[in-house]
C-alpha cells in the first residue's frame, strides 16, 4: 500500500511554513515526555530517585499502570485526521499544566511520602494524554504534510536536535538543586504554551485525490473490521513491541541502584542521549536501504547488551566508566536506527484512509510493552541488588529484549525483500 505522503518540495508556501512549525514540535516533545516520566523519562527519574525518594521497584510498578491507557488508546483509534492539529494543541497546553503540578509536588511533598508518591499519578495521565491527542495527530500529520525525505528528516535530524538540547539540559538538571530544577519544570511548561500558539496558527493541506485506473476503496473499514490494519502493519506492530519491552529508559535507575551507584545520573543519561543523537544526525533519506539499516543496528543492539552484561558491577575506575558509557551509547544509538526503520516502513504501509488507525494501534501495541517493560523491570532492578548470578537479572532481560528485536527485524526483512537492497 502507498505511503500517504503527497506534498513534495515544490509545496506552496503555507506548507513550507508548516513545515517548520512541525519541526519545532519534534524539537520540544522529547523533553516535554522526558520530564513527566512518558516511556521512563530520564528527567522524570533522577526527579523521583533524588527529589522524591522513590525506589526502582515503586517507579517501575507506576509507570507500569500507563497500561490503563489502553482501552482510551483503541477508542482514540477511530479519531480522523480532520482536527489533528487541534489536538496538538490540546496536547501541549495538557502538558505544561502537568509540568507545573509536578514542580509544585517536588517544591511541597517530603521524599518518599504518599504525596510524592502521587508524582507517578502525572506520569500516567501524560502518557493517557499522550496516546489520545499526540500518537493520533503527530505521525498521521507527517504523513499528510510531509513527502518521505522531509518526514525522514524530521524523524531523524529533528529528533538528534531534539536530544542534543536535551542532554544539555540533562547535564544542568543532574548538577542541579531542587530549586533550579523546580524552575526548569515551570519552564518547560512555559514554552511548551508558547508552541501550542505556533502549532495552532500552522494550515494544512487537504487530503490528496489520488488518480487511480480502478475504484477507491471506501473510507469508512467495513462493519466488522473496524480494527483491521494494512498488510504488513502487525508484524511492523510486533517489531516496535519488542523494542519498547527491552526496559532500556529505566536504565538510568539501574545505574544508580546497581551499575554504577556513584555517577552523576546527568552524565549517564547524556551518553543515552548521545547515542540517539549520533544516530539521527547519521541518518540519511532512503527509498531502498531501510531493512539492511535495520538489520546492522539490531545486531549491534545484541553486541552492546552483551558488552554490558560483561561489565562488573559497581563500575570503578575510569576504563571501566568510559568502557560503560561507550556501550550504553551504541545500544542506545542501534534502537534509535532501529525505531527510524519500523516507522518508515510504517509510512510506506498506510494511507491517508488508515494512517490514524494503523499508527494508533501501532502506538498502542508498542507503548503498552514498553510499559510492561518497565513495570517487570523495577522488580529486576530490585531483584539485581547485591544479586549472586554471574550476570545480574536486568542484564540478562536486556540482552534477552535485544535478541528478540533482532529476530524481528531478520524476519520483517524476509518479509520485504524489495526494500533490502543498499542505500
Amino acid at each position: 500500500m502507498p505511503s500517504a505522503s503527497p506534498v513534495t518540495d515544490a509545496s506552496p508556501q503555507p506548507v513550507r511554513r508548516a513545515r517548520w512549525r512541525l519541526m519545532a514540535m519534534a524539537l520540544m516533545v522529547p523533553t516535554l515526555g522526558s520530564s513527566l516520566g512518558i516511556d521512563g523519562g530520564d528527567l522524570f527519574q533522577i526527579l523521583a530517585v533524588e527529589n522524591l525518594g522513590l525506589d526502582a521497584r515503586t517507579i517501575g510498578i507506576g509507570l507500569g499502570f500507563c497500561t490503563l491507557s489502553v482501552p482510551v488508546q483503541l477508542w482514540a483509534a477511530r479519531l480522523t485526521l480532520g482536527r489533528a492539529r487541534q489536538r496538538l494543541v490540546a496536547f501541549l497546553v495538557g502538558d505544561a499544566v502537568l509540568c507545573w503540578i509536578l514542580a509544585l509536588l517536588v517544591a511541597t511533598a517530603t521524599p518518599g511520602s504518599g504525596l510524592a508518591t502521587s508524582a507517578l499519578a502525572v506520569a500516567v495521565v501524560a502518557e493517557i494524554h499522550l496516546s489520545v491527542l499526540y500518537v493520533t495527530a503527530w505521525q498521521p500529520l507527517l504523513s499528510q504534510v510531509l513527502g518521505a525525505a522531509d518526514r525522514q528528516r524530521n524523524n531523524a535530524q529533528g529528533r538528534a536536535v531534539a536530544r542534543v538540547l536535551m542532554a544539555g539540559l540533562l547535564l544542568v538538571f543532574g548538577l542541579a538543586d531542587e530549586t533550579t530544577r523546580i524552575v526548569i519544570l515551570v519552564a518547560i511548561g512555559g514554552i511548551a504554551l508558547v508552541l501550542a500558539k505556533v502549532v495552532g496558527g500552522m494550515p494544512t493541506p487537504d487530503p490528496p485525490v489520488a488518480v487511480v485506473d480502478e475504484p477507491a476503496e471506501p473510507a469508512a473499514a467495513p462493519p466488522g473490521r473496524r480494527w483491521s490494519l494494512p498488510t504488513g502493519m502487525w508484524a511492523l506492530c510486533i517489531t516496535a513491541g519488542l523494542g519498547a519491552v527491552s526496559a532500556w529508559p529505566l536504565f538510568v535507575t539501574y545505574t544508580h541502584d546497581v551499575l554504577w551507584p556513584d555517577v552523576n545520573l546527568g552524565l549517564m543519561t547524556a551518553a543515552q542521549v548521545g547515542g540517539q543523537v549520533t544516530a539521527g544526525l547519521l541518518w540519511r533519506p532512503t527509498a531502498t536501504g531501510l531493512m539492511r539499516r535495520g538489520r546492522r543496528a539490531a545486531v549491534v543492539s545484541v553486541v552492546a547488551a552483551t558488552a554490558l552484561a560483561a561489565i562488573r558491577a559497581p563500575v570503578e575506575g575510569l576504563t571501566e566508566g568510559m568502557l560503560t558509557l561507550v556501550t550504553v551509547a551504541g545500544a542506545a544509538a542501534a534502537l534509535t536506527l532501529v525505531f527510524l526503520v519500523v516507522m518508515e516502513l510504517v509510512h510506506q504501509t498506510v494511507d491517508n484512509d488508515t494512517s490514524v488507525r494503523s499508527m494508533t494501534i501501532f502506538d498502542v501495541v508498542a507503548s503498552t510493552s514498553g510499559q510492561t517493560g518497565l513495570f517487570v523491570a523495577g522488580f529486576l532492578i530490585s531483584a539485581s541488588v547485591d544479586s549472586a548470578w554471574p550476570v545480574d537479572p536486568y542484564r540478562v532481560y536486556l540482552l534477552t529484549a535485544a535478541t528478540l528485536v533482532a529476530a524481528a527485524v531478520l524476519r520483517l526483512g524476509r518479509r520485504r525483500p524489495a526494500l533490502t537492497t543498499s542505500g
